[in-house]
């Protein structure tokens, strides 16, 4: 059964367009390994092929730009940042990973775009995400939104 589905999956990945992030909240969102946009100085995806990249990095749940990415500081976390030990091979790993990243979340403005997703980190009253905006039009100084609730069951 799981090779008719591998092998269906492999068919239909060649038809399969991937286009960079437009912002800092796509880029975030990438995924690390067995993305098309991130390879290894061979040209391979990072964690395929036989390379151990990814290994160390999947233990420590680390699987997209967000895990790796400390937005306070603007910049790649350390090891110890993500749990890891300072083993040589895992900082060789780290260097092999964040280098064939093609995007710094920090390259994008912050000005708000439309399709952008906004919520108060930290609301007067209820969880951040009790309301959040879904941008329409952004202008200069006033951006429209859609307004959502979330609903308490």
């Amino acid at each position: 059964m799981w090779k008719n589905i591998i092998g269906a999956w492999l068919n239909v990945r060649p038809g399969l367009t991937k286009t960079n992030p437009t912002n800092a909240a796509e880029t975030l969102r990438q995924p690390i390994f067995g993305n098309p946009s991130i390879i290894n100085t061979s040209g391979t995806l990072l964690g395929i092929g036989g390379l151990r990249e990814g290994r160390a990095f999947a233990r420590s749940k680390c699987s997209r730009v967000k895990d790796l990415w400390n937005s306070k500081d603007n910049e790649w976390k350390s090891l110890s940042e993500l749990g890891m030990n300072f083993h040589a091979s895992n900082k060789r790993c780290k260097d092999i990973i964040t280098t064939n990243i093609p995007w710094r979340p920090n390259e994008y403005t912050n000005h708000i775009q439309v399709g952008d997703w906004i919520s108060n980190p930290t609301p007067n009253l209820g969880t951040p995400l009790d309301w959040v905006y879904f941008v329409f039009e952004p202008a200069r100084d006033i951006v429209k939104t859609m307004e959502l609730k979330k609903n308490h069951a």
